[in-house]
């Protein structure tokens, strides 16, 4: 191997290291801002409502005549 060569090797070398060192930094910069972020939130998902029932106006409208019915008992 002549010189020229192991200077051409060596140079390779040193930039891989350099490649691997800023690799690593970078590595450790996103690390501690992932620790920075904090807890993630979790939500439950809401609760959905009981469907529509069509009957519930009939009751109420059987409610308010029973309630009237009660009222003129009375009188």
């Amino acid at each position: 191997m002549t010189d020229w060569q192991l200077k051409e090797y060596l140079g390779m070398i040193v930039d891989m290291e350099q490649n691997i060192y800023l690799q690593n930094q970078l590595i450790q910069q996103l690390r501690q801002k992932i620790n920075g972020l904090g807890q993630a939130q979790h939500f439950e998902k809401p609760i959905e409502p009981p469907p529509y029932q069509k009957h519930m106006y009939a009751s109420i409208i059987q409610n308010a005549i029973l309630m009237l019915a009660g009222l003129w008992i009375f009188i």
